[in-house]
């Protein structure tokens, strides 16, 4: 723990598993081979630790998680790469408590979270339009209060997330726009994913507080707030909806049509200061 005080060190261990090693016998490598449902990995793990590092002044605590939830949906040949659908999350705490004198103390904080998850495929569409959503967030954190005197206080707070996430071909040797393509006769999707895309937001706050207390100041207590804050914050993107063709077969002879479709951006930021005074007035017991 980072709470004030605390002079000891503390650590725990989790550990969940459930697996059926490698994937079921059942299917083979014939790309037309059906399967039933099967469970793939599935595991998480947590552990965190915490405890002073200088006894009264500076104290740690960290944290880590990690799961994994693998399997395959039915219909769909498990021995196919790219086929399951697969998830893994990591995620990590750290925070530090510097208690830098009697009057001040500093406290950081940082927390990371990323989380990879192939989409795999269903049982009518071709390995080709196998999709990995990724996401990324960091997000970090500082607080610094003291006390300036037995009347004043001060407190300085920073917070940010910067977080991103992208929706590629599992395939990392595959192009990003590929068509896709649906044949009507059989049901079969083959192709690319129906779209991908690239989206990044950021946010980041800064602001400062004075508190003042008058005892008995013109026949009455009066509590002064003097703040300021700054705000900034964006998103942007960048999406390609796949061109979509349809195909059928009329009298031997294959027909087909389909839409074009153009990849597009977007983007916007805002950023803005601001500056409070509060006065409450206490008159009387």
């Amino acid at each position: 723990s980072t709470r004030r005080g605390c002079s000891s060190l503390s650590s725990s261990r989790i550990f969940r598993s459930a697996s059926t090693g490698d994937f079921a016998d059942a299917c083979s490598d014939d790309p037309e081979a059906r399967c039933p449902w099967t469970r793939g990995d599935y595991y998480e793990l947590t552990a965190q630790l915490g405890g002073p590092i200088v006894r009264d002044k500076l104290w740690f605590f960290g944290s880590y998680g990690h799961q994994r939830d693998e399997f395959t949906t039915i219909g769909v040949n498990s021995e196919l790469p790219g086929s399951s659908l697969n998830t893994k999350k990591d995620r990590y705490l750290f925070k530090a408590t510097w208690q830098m004198s009697q009057n001040q103390r500093l406290v950081a904080n940082f927390h990371y979270d990323k989380q990879p998850r192939d989409g795999g495929y269903s049982f009518n569409e071709t390995p080709s339009t196998a999709w990995t959503r990724t996401q990324k967030a960091p997000t970090p954190g500082a607080a610094y209060s003291a006390v300036l005197s037995n009347r004043t206080t001060l407190d300085i707070r920073y917070s940010g997330f910067y977080g991103s996430v992208t929706g590629f071909p599992t395939d990392p040797d595959a192009p990003l726009s590929q068509p896709r393509i649906l044949n009507g006769d059989t049901g079969q999707i083959s192709g690319g994913h129906y779209y991908w895309y690239t989206y990044d937001a950021d946010r980041t706050t800064a602001t400062g507080k004075i508190t003042h207390h008058a005892d008995d100041f013109m026949g009455a207590d009066h509590d002064f707030h003097f703040g300021v804050q700054y705000n900034q914050a964006g998103v942007s993107g960048i999406y390609g909806y796949n061109d979509f063709v349809y195909t059928y077969l009329a009298n031997g002879q294959v027909y087909g049509y389909g839409n074009v479709r153009q990849p597009f951006s977007y983007g916007a930021r805002i950023r803005n200061i601001g500056a409070f005074v509060d006065h409450t007035v206490r008159i009387g017991e």
